[in-house]
């Protein structure tokens, strides 16, 4: 599983799916678990999902949303890569007035 720190640390997300899993030109989900510095599961955070391909210069093919399964645990459905190549998932993460972003890099 992967685990990415929020830029200024409030949050950790661990990827409940494997991103070596995810396919070209499929719709597919990742399930993410977002905590606290503290190892605390973090219930009722707004997600947004933006990414695309840096070396491309284009953003995803789709608008991905993350929904909450339950007990900080969240499915980010719609996701669709279109290409091979290094792809980012840009996550802005808000919980009680805090707003932190992470970004999650992988190579299809």
């Amino acid at each position: 599983m992967e685990e990415v720190v929020s830029d200024a640390g409030h949050y950790v997300l661990t990827l409940g799916s494997p991103l070596d899993q995810l396919r070209i030109g499929h719709y597919q989900s990742l399930e993410l678990l977002i905590e606290d510095a503290f190892g605390q599961r973090l219930p009722g955070a707004d997600i947004v999902v933006k990414g695309g391909m840096p070396g491309h210069g284009h953003g995803l093919p789709t608008s991905p949303k993350a929904v909450e399964i339950g007990g900080g645990l969240y499915r980010v459905n719609g996701l669709k890569f279109t290409m091979p190549g290094l792809w980012e998932l840009m996550l802005e993460v808000q919980r009680d007035g805090i707003t932190d972003f992470a970004i999650i890099k992988f190579k299809l």
